[in-house]
């Protein structure tokens, strides 16, 4: 017999999670784009590949749509479907789903942003099947700022659409600490690196 406690995910939560991604990144740079001293910025993190094309640069791939999207979701999706285990059917209203898929896509940014700088500390060749971000060519050590923008990004999803809320310093807090744990932890990787490993702290006993 299922375990009725286990969350579950309604019928349309992965469609509408995916379809919100998009409405995501045009909210994150609406305000950026119409400011002139801005503008190049967001541009570069909305669309960062740019290319020449028929005397033109075409936008061809964007940073946040290379970086954020593209692994498993199960971090994302597992905030609608805990909401949903939760709150009674009849009590989660649509802005209840939609403020769940949003914080489930706050977390996919973060989850980006961690990755984009662990490929770069790391030195690896691919993520998610395709080259990592600083990989490529027209990106380099940029990959470095880019990082700190998707973190960025999800603080001002939440600033814009959470601020209202009696559980806004709540939503800061779980950010922050797990970001907080998440860099210690990568710091206890990268010192235990074979080149850093001090074996005389180490005995048989």
């Amino acid at each position: 017999m299922a375990d009725a406690k286990k969350p579950k995910l309604g019928d349309d939560d992965t469609t509408l999670f995916d379809q919100l991604f998009l409405e995501l990144v045009d909210e994150l740079s609406r305000d950026g784009l119409a400011n002139s001293q801005t503008t190049d910025a967001f541009q570069w993190m909305k669309k960062c590949d740019a290319i020449s094309n028929i005397n033109s640069f075409e936008y061809q791939q964007q940073s946040l749509e290379y970086n954020v999207p593209g692994g498993k979701r199960n971090r994302g999706l597992s905030v609608i479907a805990t909401a949903r285990l939760l709150v009674a059917p009849r009590e989660l209203s649509d802005e209840d789903v939609k403020r769940a898929l949003m914080l489930g896509w706050c977390v996919e940014f973060l989850q980006a942003f961690f990755l984009v700088a662990d490929d770069i500390m790391d030195d690896s060749v691919t993520r998610r099947g395709q080259p990592c971000w600083f990989r490529k060519p027209e990106i380099g050590t940029i990959a470095i700022n880019d990082s700190f923008m998707i973190e960025s990004c999800f603080y001002k999803l939440l600033k814009n659409n959470f601020r209202d809320q009696p559980y806004y310093a709540d939503l800061l807090d779980i950010f922050h600490d797990t970001t907080f744990d998440t860099e210690i932890g990568q710091t206890l990787d990268l010192i235990t690196a074979p080149s850093y490993v001090d074996f005389s702290r180490f005995s048989i006993e």
